[in-house]
């Protein structure tokens, strides 16, 4: 019997290391945890792990990257612009229909009214055109024959008065004043030529031939009137601001000869002797081989011999 006991006695030993030896580990183990929280671990580098192609962060980050190599001409950006305005314009239409149709037949009625007014104007013209010429027509046939032509003349007056009754502003209307002062001055009517000479002036027509003959005609107007001093006033500011040119150079000689052989024969009707025979002088020297030259000196001889 105490051998049995002995036997159960060894087959527990073991047992009891067992248990030991499990204290000794969880102990080490918990060892182990303890140094491991008391020793300082270093930092942990942050790994940088690609995501994955199908997140939207990629997908946005892929697109912007796109966005930047691709770059936009300004032609594609004119094409969104002319896009953009087309739809606006789309829907303002759709929005706005009976705005955009009175704004139509506006606009309709301006073009056409412009048309008509341009018509019109052009219409005029050829009208103020043609009664001018032929006014002018009826006042050469008139002033050009040999025995002036009374009805001939008054015919180009009455066409010449209609244009400027009716075309006002036209510059028609204003040569129709130099030519009805001439028509006046051909029927001897001076004091009429002298007016509308002065009105023709006053115009401001830019026709140095039309405005040398007005002025000059009004100068031989006050002369036929017997008023020789305003005769010599113009006639002295005429040939003062003549250019003086050599013989035979232009028609402007001739012009500049007969101003100063009027203004002599002015100076004599003022009874002013001196002045008459300086310009007849100044005639004698300027042009002397022509036959205004050989005139003067006539009248100087004359002057001298009274």
């Amino acid at each position: 019997m105490p051998k049995k006991e002995e036997t159960t006695k060894t087959t527990k030993k073991p047992a009891a290391k067992k248990a030991t030896a499990k204290k000794t580990t969880i102990k080490k183990t918990v060892a182990k945890k303890t140094v491991a929280k008391k020793t300082p671990t270093k930092p942990r580098k942050k790994s940088v792990t690609k995501k994955k192609s199908g997140g939207l962060s990629t997908m946005i980050g892929e697109e912007h990257k796109k966005a930047r190599r691709v770059k936009i001409s300004r032609k594609d950006l004119k094409k969104d612009e002319l896009q953009e305005i087309s739809v606006q314009v789309v829907n303002y239409l759709t929005a706005h229909g009976n705005k955009v149709l009175v704004i139509a037949a506006l606009i309709i009625v301006v073009f056409l009214t412009l048309v008509l007014v341009d018509m019109s104007a052009k219409s005029k013209k050829e009208t103020t055109s043609a009664l001018f010429t032929r006014a002018r027509q009826l006042y050469s046939i008139g002033a050009g024959e040999a025995d002036v032509s009374t009805g001939t003349l008054e015919s180009a007056l009455a066409d010449f008065t209609n244009i400027i009754k009716q075309y006002p502003t036209s510059v028609e209307a204003s040569l129709s004043l130099y030519y009805i002062a001439n028509v006046n001055y051909n029927l001897q009517q001076y004091e009429k030529a002298i007016d509308n000479y002065n009105k023709f002036l006053s115009t401001g027509i830019k026709n140095d031939t039309y405005n040398l003959i007005a002025k000059t005609n009004i100068a031989y107007s006050y002369e036929n009137l017997g008023d020789y001093g305003n005769a010599v006033k113009i006639l002295k500011e005429l040939y003062d601001n003549l250019p003086k040119k050599t013989e035979g150079e232009s028609s402007n000689d001739y012009i500049s000869r007969s101003i100063a052989w009027d203004l002599g024969l002015a100076y004599e009707n003022l009874k002013d002797i001196p002045e008459a025979t300086a310009v007849y002088q100044k005639i004698i020297k300027n042009y002397p081989s022509s036959d205004f030259a050989e005139k003067a000196q006539e009248r100087i001889n004359s002057i001298q011999v009274k």
